[in-house]
């Protein structure tokens, strides 16, 4: 008895921590020359090492500072492996050393998206419509 009830409460323990899985995803305007990418390919752009994909198409980064922090730090740390912290110093460096930028900042990412097909970003599920494409689609915790 004892044993059944241990798997039990393992079995709901685990099915609480997938429950709390939440998806982010990296999108570009619809009109984007832009095919699905990489984690890796996320990851390198939003770090400045990579400016164009495997197919040759250029790709910026737009970041979003007015995004929720909990889940921009989660993006963050889920793709580029980083918290927000260390994101900090590590443009910090970039910059002091003159090896680089941090993306541009976005305050309105659909109308930067629409305007500039190259660019790309990460939304909630929720923020998702008709005038944006999925590259890819990341579960976070």
């Amino acid at each position: 008895m004892k044993r059944l009830s241990l798997y039990i409460l393992i079995f709901t323990f685990m099915n609480v921590s997938f429950a709390l899985a939440e998806e982010i995803m990296v999108v570009t305007s619809n009109k984007s020359p832009i095919g699905e990418c990489t984690t890796q390919q996320i990851k390198e752009s939003f770090l400045g090492n990579i400016q164009k994909t495997s197919q040759g198409i250029e790709i910026t980064p737009l970041d979003r500072k007015n995004y929720p922090d909990d889940l921009r730090a989660k993006f963050f740390k889920s793709v580029v492996g980083l918290s927000l912290i260390q994101l900090k110093a590590f443009w910090s460096q970039r910059i002091f050393t003159g090896r680089g930028y941090p993306p541009k900042i976005s305050e309105d990412f659909k109308k930067e998206l629409e305007e500039n097909p190259t660019l790309i970003t990460f939304i909630s599920p929720s923020e998702l419509d008709g005038s944006l494409k999925v590259l890819l689609k990341i579960d976070v915790k």
